[in-house]
């Protein structure tokens, strides 16, 4: 599971961990739990498609956890939800291609060496300017969700609408 952090003004930073198994709600909960984004006066936004566990509102409660949209407003991110089945939007997609293509192509045996095949991919990829990368891939995000929108109110309809 990969959330990448860019800022211009911060290190680059990929929060990633490795879940076996499908992701439950707990991980997923536990992943945002351990991501701190800078404090530094600038929005964070977190793209998100419609996982499952992205919008765990009643397992989080059996859970006894806070929703994920309460865990990430406590945090200050804003959510913008991806349409359905509309992969090509989410910036982060790109660079997970990237990743199992070189999953694929090391074909790890053991847990040891996926790691290890991961942490040298995240390397390379913070070694990336991954803040024009995603910057662009933001922007021309949002420009497609705004330009499929029917009104001016339904521009950001993604991150307020689907927590309920």
């Amino acid at each position: 599971m990969f959330l990448a952090q860019i800022s211009a003004e911060v290190e680059k930073l990929i929060h990633w961990r490795l879940i076996e198994g499908g992701m439950k709600t707990k991980d997923f909960h536990q992943f945002l739990t351990d991501f701190n984004p800078p404090n530094n006066g600038k929005k964070n936004v977190l793209i998100m498609d419609n996982l499952r566990v992205h919008k765990a509102t009643d397992s989080c409660k059996r859970l006894k956890l806070s929703t994920i949209a309460e865990l990430l407003a406590s945090k200050g991110i804003e959510v913008i939800f991806l349409p359905s089945y509309t992969p090509e939007l989410n910036p982060i997609e790109k660079k997970n291609g990237i990743l199992k293509k070189d999953v694929r192509r090391e074909e790890p045996r053991t847990k040891e060496r996926l790691l290890s095949v991961i942490e040298d991919r995240v390397k390379f990829f913070q070694k990336e300017d991954l803040t024009t990368y995603l910057d662009d891939s933001v922007k021309e995000c949002l420009m497609k969700l705004n330009a499929t929108s029917s009104t001016e109110n339904d521009k950001y309809f993604w991150n307020t609408k689907r927590w309920n």
